[in-house]
């Protein structure tokens, strides 16, 4: 009796091909990546919210904005700390020794807190990019090593001319590996940058408002209101430009290569299940005859194996029940041929002894089955 096959992961990885056996390392280090990808960033987006909920906090109590920069010093921690620093850095930069406000210190606050807004909302859709190319493009890797696994599972069955289930299914099992693993990669992913991305637009959208509110509160000491609603302009056209920086979500799976691989999954199975036969594994004596012409309806078939059983078409039947299941079916198909397959050791009495109760319980037309290429009476072969 042959030994199991063995369809464990590990199993199916070192009996696969040195191809797919690269794919299935590429999927699981992008499947690890993307997962190390999304933990980093909801630490880093959680922390960026506590720190906001504390700068702002501080920045709304009263304190003066002054007090506030000092206390902060040259080490600000979170993005709305570096804005505000950032603004008040250049707002400081901008008087002259005898306190006079050099010309053009609007245009150079608002540049400096848009550089510090840039650079945060950088930081935080930092990896994203690689979560949408990991969710779009390991599918198709996936499909490469089963497209692959399946064409080496067609030339073994072609190397060794046996379309027996047990020589198709262990490359199929190694190909459709490579499709789940591409899956588990790509599933993950896509569902991690949906997330993510709109976590980092409501952190960055906070930065943003606090922002143009900070520009407000500076704008009421560059003094005037004429010059306060310029500045109001000119903070509405650069927040409408920082809103359109954000991060759409992928809201669609492409669907593409999960279609192909169920095409060729089809066309495997209508390739393969024609050639796969069901049945009793029994040694059947060699003769020189003939193959009997075939029928378009599937024979009732009784199988004698080495151990002594007794087999109904692929249904083991007891002796005691044997006769009484025949007389049952030769009611509807006594008229039909019966073939008698039997394994060659059993003693030849014990062939005619199944043979008589199948005629005995309304059969008359009984064949025996056996393989070809057995020898002849002149002692030449089949």
């Amino acid at each position: 009796m042959e030994a199991a096959i063995d369809f464990s992961i590990w199993a199916l990885f070192s009996r696969a091909t040195l191809p797919v056996q690269a794919v299935i390392v590429l999927l699981i280090g992008l499947s690890i990546w993307s997962w190390t990808i999304a933990i980093n960033k909801r630490i880093a987006l959680n922390l960026a919210r506590r720190r906001s909920a504390k700068f702002d906090k501080a920045f709304w109590s009263g304190e003066p904005l002054d007090g506030l920069f000092d206390k902060i010093g040259a080490a600000p921690k979170g993005g709305s700390e570096l804005i505000f620093t950032a603004g008040m850095t250049e707002w400081r930069r901008s008087h002259r020794s005898d306190g006079v406000l050099i010309a053009g210190a609007q245009s150079r606050i608002e540049r400096s807190m848009d550089v510090a807004l840039a650079k945060q909302s950088n930081d935080l859709q930092s990896g994203l990019a690689i979560l949408a190319s990991i969710g779009s493009v390991a599918p198709f890797i996936g499909l490469f090593g089963t497209v692959w696994g399946i064409m080496n599972a067609f030339i073994e069955i072609a190397a060794q001319q046996n379309t027996n289930l047990a020589v198709v299914a262990p490359g199929i099992a190694e190909a459709l590996l490579a499709t789940g693993l591409g899956l588990l990669a790509a599933i993950p992913a896509v569902v991690f940058y949906n997330h993510l991305s709109v976590g980092c637009d409501r952190v960055i959208a906070g930065y943003e408002a606090f922002a143009d509110e900070f520009s407000t509160i500076l704008s009421r000491q560059l003094g005037g209101w004429g010059l306060a609603m310029k500045l109001d302009m000119a903070e509405e056209r650069s927040g409408g430009r920082r809103r359109r920086r954000r991060s759409r979500p992928v809201a669609e799976i492409n669907v593409t290569p999960f279609v192909d691989v169920m095409l060729v999954l089809l066309i495997v199975f209508m390739v393969a299940a024609p050639l796969l036969t069901v049945g009793v594994d029994v040694d059947l004596p060699k003769t020189a005859a003939g193959a009997l012409p075939s029928e378009t309806e599937e024979p009732l078939t009784v199988t004698l194996t080495a151990e002594g059983a007794i087999v109904i078409q692929t249904t083991e039947t007891p002796e005691t029940e044997f006769l009484t299941r025949l007389r049952g079916i030769a009611q509807e198909r006594a008229d039909d041929k019966v073939f008698l397959r039997a394994d060659g050791a059993i003693p030849y009495a014990r062939v005619m002894q199944v043979m008589g109760a199948m005629n005995a319980a309304g059969f008359g037309n009984i064949g025996l089955v056996t393989d070809l290429g057995g020898p002849t009476f002149d002692g030449s072969g089949g």
